[in-house]
């Protein structure tokens, strides 16, 4: 995805609109992040809002935000560039947040877990109808 489609992404996010090139799969991106968001906060007993804080914030919204950073590098495919421009943050940082999870997932209980809530990622956008949608073909 080119820079252009990225910071649609967040405009998007925000309110604004995007260009034509790229919308359909920037809605789609967004659509996605919005429910890993929601997903992890879920779990974090947290607003999703509060992923999105500009500073490091306290430790459980930081590992939140770090958990939401590698699924969307892992579950949806995005470059570390990526999810950082999205994020607002540095595509280093993003690829510390997917070191530490895939060593976290050595552990089984932590595995366990991720796996489940990559299921929900990736069955979530097929029982919504958030995927790729026929349209009665």
């Amino acid at each position: 995805m080119e820079c252009v489609a990225r910071t649609s992404i967040r405009q998007q996010r925000q309110g604004g609109g995007g260009g034509q090139a790229g919308e359909v799969r920037n809605r789609t991106v967004l659509a996605r992040l919005l429910l890993i968001e929601g997903l992890v906060a879920e779990v974090y007993g947290i607003s999703p809002p509060e992923l999105l804080s500009e500073g490091r914030g306290v430790r459980l919204i930081a590992d939140a935000r770090q958990l939401v950073m590698y699924l969307a590098h892992v579950a949806l495919g995005l470059s570390c560039a990526e999810v950082g421009d999205y994020y607002g943050r540095d595509r280093s940082t993003v690829a510390y947040a997917c070191r530490k999870w895939e060593d976290r997932r050595d552990d089984p209980q932590v595995d366990a877990v991720l796996f489940k809530i990559e299921q929900l990622i990736a069955g979530g956008m097929t029982v919504y109808g958030l995927a790729r949608w026929e349209g009665g073909r």
